[in-house]
């Protein structure tokens, strides 16, 4: 269920189908790697189900928990599975996409904001099904509260408007907004900064 949402997630991003654009089946490798992905962050991650059935949940992990070598793996891992999935020269013309949307899946922009420790959102999953975007108040809730016990701020990036308003509503100011013209998409990245700390200590 995990990798099937993520994977359309993936799918609805801007940015996602420029990358594949070309790519033999795109929809059918996203859900594959994906799988690995919900593999990895099933066993070094923080899972939180908002619903019984997993249509709603999130994943995330206190940066005191980063474990570099394992993530270093997992790339390797996506790599040869897309050696299998993908012919040789769809796979060059992903990593140069990649390459040129870098503003935008920068996955350290954070740390132009804040130093030292926090608590990172990786993915925050609702299935299409699932119009009633609370679910996302009850998925964060529980991170939000680990955040304040442990003065730590709170760090995610999101291309949908719809949730970066609702997380502003939650506390969350959006520090940085890339727009890549060229794909027609934003990316907004967010921070919940723990309350009564000095932000210079962050």
């Amino acid at each position: 269920m995990a990798a099937g949402i993520m994977a359309q997630d993936s799918w609805n991003s801007p940015v996602v189908k420029q990358i594949y654009k070309g790519v033999r089946d795109p929809e059918t490798i996203l859900f594959q790697l994906c799988h690995t992905k919900a593999e990895h962050f099933a066993k070094l991650y923080d899972f939180e189900l908002a619903s019984p059935d997993g249509r709603a949940f999130l994943i995330g992990r206190d940066t005191l928990n980063e474990n570099k070598w394992a993530d270093i793996i997992l790339q390797i891992k996506l790599f040869y599975h897309s050696i299998g999935l993908m012919k040789l020269s769809e796979i060059r013309s992903v990593i140069s996409r990649r390459k040129k949307s870098e503003c935008l899946l920068n996955d350290s922009w954070h740390k132009a904001f804040i130093s030292g420790r926090c608590y990172k959102i990786e993915v925050i999953g609702i299935s299409k099904e699932i119009k009633d975007l609370s679910y996302l108040l009850k998925i964060i809730g529980s991170r939000i509260r680990y955040c304040e016990k442990h003065k730590i701020p709170m760090v995610v990036a999101t291309p949908q408007s719809s949730i970066a308003s609702l997380l502003c509503g939650m506390g969350f100011e959006i520090v940085r907004k890339t727009s890549f013209a060229q794909e027609n998409c934003s990316q907004f990245g967010m921070i919940l900064f723990p309350e009564g700390i000095n932000r210079s200590r962050c």
